[in-house]
């Protein structure tokens, strides 16, 4: 027995933990040798019999996931432009859609539907709003016609009763719980062709024993399928909506409503939205995400009445929902392209704290707007219904968020290659493209990738992560290799390296690979850490596999740590030199030592760096969840003129 397996060449062994058992040639190890012959390469090079088991195990059993999606029970009537609310006993109540009057319940326990009474009128478009008292108000809408009239759902009874009328029928309207227990309800319009209303009125649920409807001052603007959010000093954001419904025209401004004294104006956003998204963030503020013609998501600083852009996300939808989950982070789900007039099946991730956005996961909810997204009392946001170009839907699916806050030190770059060579960490250190790298499906089939051609194709990121401004460095990415080049021949990955052989990650001789007859030396993974010969490896290049590569420097305690996949090498008394002025993806130029350019030759998706050292934790957690988990870190904001550029640079 021993403890870690031997790589030749003196290159640093892995780490397979606390026990392992040499490989012995069995008829029963021989056949999954051919069954899994990747795995058997890994197992090899941790020299474990017991490895190789468990690498087997872990293939065959489901991954670890930041986030997944689960089918329940189909909703009984299939419905869009419908409500949800989650009710005090945990359940879900769905109300109406277009030509409904039908409600039904969602039970998590039974992961399922059930009917519940109807309300008698049909009616979509319209608003439901919890009660303090555990009833639900729901407004207005239209059905045959535009309604003015309310009701009540208690679900103590399972039983609907009127809840009074308003002054003006109105949908497209919005309606906010007051902190007194009121709700006010706002805009919208009264009928198909008709302009938007100003007007606003309240509900006290206090008065009488339905309740009772009176007026309050107008609003400012006119508007319809705006955003209305109770804010922490008691008044409510409105913001954006239709101003002109014959010509679609869509209002930046925005005003706030202040109770027992009216509306004044609130500082406008920077781009002109409807049938967007507001979500109320743990600290007050309001992030804003949708328009018909942009792709900016913009944040509400209610205490100092200002708004910030965030970076760009994928595209510019309407009718989607922004749920807040409970690592505070904002799931964007499904919408409609207006210019494209195409649904959407996918969904973003947005760190509202750092103004920056994930990468888009193609997943296997039909693509739908109109639909609702629910958080539930835990992890979980229960999305429902919606339309898309086959109709009506009455599909519900789960979606499973990791409400485990993994705290990550700040990010310095990301790129995850949605958006082109855009910085995504939120410092917008935008990557300069030579040649013509080409969008591929990105890794496990997520997102987009970057493909490289291996002759001319490569980025320029203008970051220079010398040991001196960064003792503390980690740099990672995905990579699928579209060649095995001759043993002698070096693949840069991340190159920060020039004759001092500082930073980088490549393919080549030096990884003291294995091939699949055992023989070493074939091409390998390394990653370099100093002067030449401190290079780490031990894990052969295997075509066409996505892997996750990652390197953690620590000049302090002058140790390297080079992980790939789940295995970990270690090198110490590494000393760096200061390398080049910037990061290189796919390239390596020529130096005195070696006199040839060299270039990537595949896919690279998801390149970080982080400025510190994260743990092996850290980046068992970041390769579970790739983008998503990235996003989760805070970025560290770089000094200098940078600091000055627009969004859009």
């Amino acid at each position: 027995m021993s403890p870690s397996a031997s790589v030749p060449n003196g290159s640093v062994a892995a780490q397979p933990g606390p026990v392992s058992y040499e490989l012995t040639t069995t008829p029963f190890i021989k056949q999954i040798r051919r069954l899994f012959p990747q795995l058997a390469l890994q197992a090899r090079m941790r020299g474990s019999t017991l490895a190789l088991a468990l690498l087997i195990l872990a293939a065959v059993s489901p991954q670890p996931s930041l986030a997944w999606w689960s089918p329940v029970g189909s909703l009984n009537v299939a419905r869009a432009k419908h409500t949800a609310t989650l009710l005090p006993n945990g359940k879900v109540l769905l109300v109406g859609g277009e030509g409904l009057d039908s409600a039904e319940l969602y039970d998590q326990d039974a992961l399922g539907f059930s009917v519940t009474s109807p309300m008698g009128t049909a009616r979509a478009k319209h608003t439901a709003t919890l009660l303090p008292n555990g009833k639900v108000l729901v407004v207005g809408g239209y059905g045959g016609s535009y309604l003015n009239s309310a009701q009540l759902y208690d679900p103590a009874s399972g039983t609907w009763s009127p809840a009074g009328t308003m002054n003006t029928p109105r949908a497209g309207h919005t309606a906010t719980l007051l902190p007194n227990g009121k709700v006010l309800v706002a805009g919208g319009r009264s009928s198909f062709n008709s302009p938007p209303l100003d007007s606003a009125q309240i509900y006290d649920p206090f008065s009488g024993g339905s309740g009772s409807w009176y007026t309050t001052p107008p609003m400012g603007t006119a508007r319809t399928q705006h955003t209305a959010t109770l804010l922490p000093n008691g008044k409510v954001l409105v913001a954006g909506g239709i101003v002109d419904v014959e010509n679609s025209t869509m209002t930046q401004s925005a005003e706030l409503y202040t109770p027992g004294s009216g509306w004044s104006p609130a500082a406008s956003m920077h781009i002109p939205r409807a049938d967007h998204t507001a979500t109320s963030l743990p600290n007050g503020k309001v992030l804003v995400v949708g328009a018909a013609d942009t792709e900016v998501y913009e944040r509400y600083e209610w205490a100092t009445n200002t708004w910030l852009y965030g970076t760009i996300y994928m595209t510019g939808r309407i009718r989607h929902t922004a749920t807040l989950l409970p690592n505070e982070l904002v799931l964007l789900m499904g919408g409609y392209l207006v210019d494209e007039k195409q649904y959407l099946n996918y969904y973003e991730i947005i760190n509202p704290l750092t103004l920056s956005v994930g990468v888009d996961w193609f997943e296997e909810n039909p693509a739908r707007a109109d639909h609702t997204a629910t958080r539930l009392g835990n992890d979980k946001v229960l999305v429902a219904g919606g339309i898309n170009s086959d109709g009506y839907l009455n599909i519900a699916k789960l979606y499973t968020a990791n409400s485990v806050k993994f705290k990550l030190p700040p990010l310095l770059v990301f790129y995850t290659f949605e958006f082109g060579p855009r910085d995504v960490s939120g410092n917008k250190l935008h990557a300069t493209v030579t040649g013509s790298p080409q969008p591929v499906p990105g890794s496990n089939g997520q997102g987009q990738a970057y493909s490289f051609n291996g002759a001319t194709d490569y980025l320029t990121v203008p970051l220079d992560i010398n040991p001196t401004q960064y003792p503390k460095l980690t740099m990672g990415c995905w990579v699928k290799t579209a060649t095995l080049a001759p043993w002698w021949q070096h693949q840069p990955v991340l190159s920060h390296d020039n004759d001092d052989f500082d930073r980088a990650i490549a393919i080549d001789w030096r990884g003291n690979g294995f091939d699949l007859d055992g023989n070493p030396n074939a091409v390998g993974w390394s990653a370099f850490g100093g002067a030449e010969g401190q290079v780490l490896g031990g894990v052969p290049a295997i075509l066409d596999q996505w892997t996750f590569v990652a390197v953690v420097y620590d000049q302090t305690a002058g140790t390297v740590k080079f992980r790939v996949d789940d295995m970990v090498f270690t090198k110490t008394g590494a000393t760096l030199g200061l390398g080049r002025d910037k990061l290189l993806i796919g390239f390596r130029p020529a130096t005195s030592s070696f006199p040839i350019d060299t270039y990537f030759a595949g896919a690279i998706d998801n390149v970080f760096v982080f400025g510190d050292a994260l743990t092996d934790q850290q980046l068992a957690y970041i390769r579970a969840g790739g983008a998503q988990a990235i996003m989760s870190a805070t970025f560290k904001s770089i000094p200098g003129p940078l600091q000055l550029l627009l969004l859009g640079d």
